[in-house]
């Protein structure tokens, strides 16, 4: 299953196993691996702290029902984790988290989650944070929110904005820009896939992709209110004649 980062961000509440957390303010992922590291929620009034920082390894269960994310830690853990904080994240900042937390390094491995695919087994996963200091590089983590509103453009070209995020349930890897076309094709939006990006300028807000903008004219329309079926991404990974993820 796929989720939109702006139903999260919207109305989602975060709930630990011993009461409410608060609600979910953003997201962080690393641009090597399109992956969300870590939630940011905006702590409740039990806290002291303004934010607090969650790892997808802590969430047992994302309920759509009640637009709730239930996490398998306590809000005194939460309280008394060390803090993530804005960018720029340092390599340290993870490894204190981290070791916290007692989960392995997702930094570390070839998988999505260094060396498991899903968040929740990285406290599954036996390799001790503190013997892998001096192999590390820095992170390259950037807020979700931030990314909203970048110019997408095909060989220099530009065709669209990106007006949200889709995410994959379990493994938290950024799927798919939702773009909003008008610039080309006024009230269209379309599915652009992450694995589909050639380069990011961070600086300017822009996105490049290895697609033409004659390709997205034609492309499928995506309709957010309509569920993205297995199907629908076939039928998109086949028209744009690109390799499936899955």
């Amino acid at each position: 299953m796929l989720f939109h980062l702006s139903n999260w961000l919207k109305s989602f509440s975060v709930v630990g196993n011993d009461g409410g957390f608060g609600t979910v303010d953003n997201v962080l992922f690393d641009e090597d691996k399109w992956t969300i590291r870590y939630l940011v929620v905006k702590a409740g009034l039990w806290f002291t702290n303004e934010r607090l920082y969650i790892s997808p390894a802590s969430i047992e269960e994302i309920d759509i029902k009640s637009e709730m994310i239930r996490l398998n830690i306590s809000r005194d853990q939460a309280a008394k984790a060390p803090i993530i904080g804005d960018e720029p994240i340092s390599r340290k900042q993870e490894r204190e988290f981290s070791s916290y937390y007692q989960f392995s390094p997702y930094w570390l491995g070839g998988k999505v989650w260094g060396g498991v695919v899903l968040a929740r087994d990285l406290l599954d996963f036996d390799q001790p944070v503190q013997e892998v200091e001096d192999n590390e590089d820095e992170p390259k983590i950037h807020v979700a929110n931030d990314v909203i509103g970048y110019e997408l453009a095909a060989q220099e070209d530009t065709f669209g904005k990106i007006e949200d995020l889709l995410f994959e349930e379990e493994s938290y890897v950024i799927r798919y820009f939702v773009v909003d076309t008008k610039k080309i094709l006024p009230g269209k939006k379309v599915l652009i896939s992450t694995e589909w990006i050639s380069h990011v300028d961070w600086v300017s807000g822009r996105v490049e992709v290895t697609i033409t903008k004659e390709q997205v004219e034609k492309s499928p329309e995506y309709l957010p209110g309509q569920p993205l079926t297995r199907e629908i991404e076939e039928a998109l990974f086949e028209y744009y004649d690109k390799e499936k993820y899955w």
